[in-house]
């Protein structure tokens, strides 16, 4: 079980979050490379944190990934927002990643990653037991930590449906 202190240390992570100056991110944030290694990283660190706090709400999905948990550079965030908006390209969630949104707002312009990748879907630990492991995403290493994760997905699903089969 955590002890105090992490919560608390989890807790004061959140508030700098919330107070990042948003030229500073959009300066530090600046590559895809950065930019998916970030948002992976806020995205897993999120469903962790919202699950030990409040778990009951992930009784609900759709409400889930709809709350705005994460407030940073002053905008509230939900992990569909982060997820489709910035990580996917500003596609609409229902369409599998066919469409476009109409309608993308200045934050969401600025943070999103310009060109889409498709591994991202191996790396987001959506809180099932069926969910990719979770991993540190860097900037320095993300195709070749991108490319594992999507192999490592990938054989763990072939086995399950191999052992499956033979049962």
């Amino acid at each position: 079980a955590p002890r105090t202190n992490d919560w608390q240390t989890a807790d004061s992570l959140w508030q700098q979050l919330a107070l990042l100056n948003q030229p500073l991110l959009n300066q530090q944030v600046n590559t895809d490379a950065h930019k998916k290694a970030f948002w992976l990283n806020l995205y897993n660190a999120t469903v962790q944190y919202q699950l030990k706090q409040h778990a009951d709400l992930y009784n609900n999905r759709s409400r889930f990934y709809a709350t705005p948990f994460v407030q940073i550079a002053q905008q509230q965030l939900s992990l569909d927002a982060i997820e489709h908006g910035i990580l996917r390209r500003s596609k609409i969630k229902l369409s599998l990643g066919y469409l476009n949104k109409w309608f993308v707002g200045r934050f969401e312009q600025q943070m999103r990653v310009a060109k889409l990748d498709p591994r991202i879907h191996f790396a987001l630990n959506c809180g099932a037991k069926s969910c990719p492991a979770i991993a540190y995403y860097s900037p320095e290493k993300i195709d070749e930590q991108l490319e594992t994760a999507t192999k490592v997905y990938l054989i763990n699903v072939s086995r399950l449906v191999v052992h499956k089969t033979l049962q």
